[in-house]
């Protein structure tokens, strides 16, 4: 009996300890297969992991970086590359646990805010980041303060906040399905040991003070497939919102096809590092989709060059998106999505280097595929004749042809000698039919190259065909992903003649993504190492271009006159740069060498700007030297050779400047031109009617514009400002003239319709023309809106004297005391603190203290003489009246003999 109870217990034991195995197996199988990251329009970065199964996952920040931490989880060969091409800003952290993958992440600055989500389907982990101005998170040596912990529930969401009274570092561990460790550095807080809930979606959530770092535990009935996190810095919250649906992540959305090599394959050397390959059909069954029907690619990819950003893709809409919350709270609202500024024909264009071009390089002759003899004779004459008609595809420029005759002459002729060649060659067509306009087969010239140089990996051709996959992201605008892949190119391959080539296209592209001092080290890699090549003057002009954005266009002339100097025919290459060298001596005010450069550019064509432009650019030099009757002839040629155009719209702005009057901007503005010119006519129409004194018309030209100026921008600061400003002389016009009841109404018109830009002086007259027509409530409440501050001690006598008044005849004598003894106590004008006396004595007598009231008169009428007569005369008379009061009538005669005497005079 006891040897058949031991023999269940051992095969239970058994059963367990099998049952365990198996399941700790499952735990530490988790794999990174793939990684992508994009910048994000707003600022910040997105990073999406292809895994094999549910991550348990970290997050911590420490002060400007963020840990993301992949527990018992193994990265691919693939993944691995791609970190090392992505480092410094992302690497993996050294001291992890071998059965982790923790990664460190630099931040620009502190987050603003982090999204996370799992979205099983695709078996993609996707991370947000948002970026905060740096210094978002403030350094103290005391403990952060948690004043209080609120909830509120919603349909779809779940929001934990805190409110702090500065933004804590933090960590979450999620480790377990039902359990979230939120780590905070340790607060100061009553709220230690307190338990909430239960809530929707939420069991239990549990404050918890731990020795270095206060824990909050929150117990879940579900797993949470999504995490938001933000610090609101305006209200001081840290906000946690536990949400039901993951974000939606469509590989066609967001550009995102993965290569999944099977796991019990090791990547194949440097090459697969590259291998954000869209898997599936080869790139010319692909190349037939697309040109199939509409003529619009049905291959997942960036449609018309653009990259997509999480702006593309955002958050989708809820009609509830706002919680119900409780308290209430204040919901966490993105930034506002901002349209294009208006475009000022002196402003920077977009992009500070947009006339840095980054093209793919392919041979613009004859290919050395077609030079190769000592190959070619090895075809038999199959092979031969094919070849010739794919050389004469490339001869009459028909790339799609050449593309279908390639695929045949390599499924048809597997052996051949060529066909190492072909391959590269295929993708140099593709590339070709892509810079003619077809970007939408962007994935399929990537895939061509990427399939070429997998195939033939040995092959010389490959860092030139990597180099044009990176360069073909670079000009379809998906820059971080050709940074990558130049970084991948500049370590696996650093000899050859395409490392110059490397090198200066990743300093153009360092200068897309605003990283201006990592491109200006690469473009002096390609001077330093390079001289005499036929990249140095581009990397000279890449120099230029960022000097000249910064607006230090001294050192800009310097490396642009390099570039003359040493080669007079660049900008037959570069034909901007003749436009950009205008640009720059137009800057340093050299206007003669400008014009020479606009010239120029006129005469070649193929300019950033077009004709119209450059003829008012012409004009505009002229105009600077005071040379207005040969500027007005530039001006002339734009409106009468391109009546329609940009150009002419400004030429004729120009010349309504010159003109008297602003007849001439009125027919501007009601041509219908662009909105960019109409709205620039209409701000020269006001600041004319400013100059000319005309400050009522300029400011509804000013109201109007105002109006249609929807997105921020240096036109509507301009406007702003301008509006201010005639706003205030306006003001002074109707105060200096004693029209105070048009000045209250020329005020009420316009409250409401447009934000008055009321300085403080301006508030001081609108104050003052409410008390001189006795509406002292109004006066108040716009004297209240004064900051003293800005005040001088002229205007800030008059503020706490008809302020007093006010107050007084509000019957608020309290408080009108209090002001006046203040303004008494400070360096204000001495009649001013006269007049305040003299209210104080007023303020006396109506307290019944007619002793100080007729001390305080006294004082006035004794001291010395700084007040008009009729004011003394007012003084005695008011002294007269008390002393009745009193029944000292011989005082009382005195001082009413001098009041008639000096109000005789």
């Amino acid at each position: 009996m006891k040897e058949k109870i031991r023999t269940r217990w051992l095969r239970k034991m058994l059963c367990c300890l099998v049952s365990l195995g198996l399941t700790l197996a499952a735990g530490a199988a988790n794999r990174a297969i793939d990684l992508k990251t994009a910048g994000l329009a707003t600022g910040g970065r997105r990073m999406v992991f292809l895994l094999e199964g549910p991550p348990r996952y970290g997050l911590e920040l420490r002060s400007e970086d963020l840990v993301l931490t992949f527990y018992d989880t193994q990265k691919s060969n693939l993944v691995a590359q791609k970190i090392t091409a992505l480092t410094p800003w992302l690497q993996t952290e050294a001291g992890a646990a071998a059965a982790d993958l923790k990664l460190l992440i630099k931040l620009a600055g502190a987050p603003a805010g982090i999204q996370v989500s799992w979205a099983p389907k695709q078996k993609v982990f996707y991370l947000e980041i948002n970026d905060a101005p740096a210094g978002a998170i403030k350094k103290s040596k005391d403990r952060v303060s948690l004043q209080r912990v609120r909830f509120g529930i919603q349909e779809e969401y779940t929001r934990i906040v805190l409110d702090c009274d500065r933004s804590p570092l933090w960590e979450i561990q999620y480790r377990d399905n039902k359990q979230i460790h939120w780590f905070l550095e340790a607060l100061a807080t009553p709220q230690a040991g307190k338990k909430f809930g239960p809530f929707r979606r939420v069991k239990e959530v549990q404050l918890q003070d731990r020795k270095q770092k206060t824990d909050l535990t929150i117990q879940l009935e579900e797993a949470s497939p999504r995490i938001n996190l933000v610090w609101e810095a305006t209200d001081k919250k840290l906000i946690l919102d536990l949400i039901d649906r993951p974000f939606e992540i469509q590989a066609k959305e967001l550009d995102f096809a993965f290569s999944a090599p099977n796991p019990e394959q090791p990547a194949a050397g440097p090459v697969i590092a590259l291998a954000n390959s869209l898997s599936g059909v080869s790139p010319v069954a692909d190349l037939k989709t697309a040109t199939a029907g509409s003529g619009t690619s049905a291959v997942p990819g960036p449609q018309d060059g653009k990259q997509t950003t999480a702006a593309d893709n955002p958050l989708p809409a809820e009609p509830d998106e706002k919680p119900a919350m409780i308290n209430p709270l204040i919901p966490v609202q993105g930034p506002e999505p901002s349209g294009p500024a208006p475009k000022d024909p002196g402003a920077k264009p977009a992009s500070a280097y947009a006339d840095l071009k980054i093209e793919p390089l392919i041979e613009t002759g004859r290919p050395g595929v077609f030079s190769r003899d000592d190959l070619i004779k090895k075809l038999n004459g199959d092979e031969a004749f094919l070849f010739g008609r794919i050389q004469e595809a490339w001869e009459i420029k028909d790339y799609e042809k050449g593309v279908g005759l390639i695929a045949r002459y390599l499924e048809t002729f597997p052996q051949s000698a060529l066909n190492e060649s072909l391959a590269f060659l295929q993708g140099d067509f593709l590339l070709a039919l892509m810079k003619s306009g077809r970007k939408e087969i962007m994935p399929q010239v990537i895939r061509a190259y990427q399939e070429a140089a997998t195939r033939f990996e040995n092959s010389p051709e490959v860092p030139y065909a990597l180099l044009k996959i990176a360069q073909t992201y670079a000009f379809t605008g998906d820059y971080y992903n050709a940074l990558g892949n130049l970084s991948i190119i500049i370590a696996n391959f650093p000899k050859g003649e395409h490392i110059q080539a490397a090198y200066l296209t990743r300093g153009k592209v360092q200068l897309q993504i605003k990283q201006p001092e990592k491109a200006i080290a690469d473009f002096k890699y390609v001077l330093e190492h390079f001289p005499k090549s036929s990249f140095a003057n581009e990397a000279r002009y890449g120099i230029a271009e960022y000097f000249h954005s910064e607006a230090v266009y001294d050192e800009a002339e310097r490396r642009l006159k390099e570039i003359e100097e040493n080669d007079r025919r660049f900008y037959l290459q570069y034909p901007e740069y003749l436009f950009l060298h205008a640009k720059n001596l137009f800057y340093l005010k050299e206007y003669d060498g400008a014009r020479e450069y606009y010239f120029r550019a006129l005469n070649l064509g193929r300019q950033p700007e077009p004709g119209d432009l450059l003829l008012a650019h012409i004009g505009d030099t002229f105009f600077q030297q005071e040379r207005n009757e040969e500027a007005g002839k530039f001006y002339q040629l734009a409106v009468d050779y391109y009546p329609q155009s940009e150009g002419a719209a400004i030429a004729r702005i120009r010349l309504a400047g010159a003109a008297s009057g602003v007849s001439g901007f009125q027919e501007v503005v009601g041509d219908n031109v662009p909105k960019p010119i109409h709205d620039i006519a209409m701000l020269k129409m006001a600041r004319k009617q400013y100059d000319e004194r005309q400050y009522a018309a300029a400011l509804q030209t000013l109201e109007k514009l105002m109006t249609q100026l929807t997105t921020p921008g240096d036109l509507k600061k301009e406007a702003a400002a301008l509006y201010a400003a005639a706003l205030e002389e306006e003001f002074k016009r109707l105060f200096q003239a004693g029209q105070y009841e048009e000045l209250v109404g020329f005020y009420r018109s316009r409250e409401g319709q447009i934000p008055v830009a009321a300085n403080s002086g301006v508030l001081l007259m609108l104050a003052q023309a409410y008390h001189e027509n006795r509406q002292y409530r109004q006066a108040l409440a716009v004297f209240q809106k004064v900051k003293t501050a800005d005040l001088t001690p002229e205007l800030k006598s008059k503020y706490v004297l008809k302020m007093a008044e006010s107050y007084f005849e509000e019957g608020e004598s309290k408080k009108s005391e209090e002001l006046l003894k203040k303004g008494l106590a400070e360096r204000l004008l001495p009649d001013d603190q006269q007049r305040m006396t003299l209210i104080l004595g007023r303020i006396f007598q109506k307290k019944g203290d007619l002793k100080q009231a007729y001390q305080a008169t006294q004082s006035v009428v004794n001291g010395e003489r700084l007040l008009l007569d009729h004011e003394i005369a007012g003084a005695y008379l008011f002294m007269g009246q008390i002393s009745i009061t009193e029944n000292k009538y011989e005082k009382s005669r005195e001082a009413l003999n001098r009041c008639i005497a000096l109000a005789e005079k």
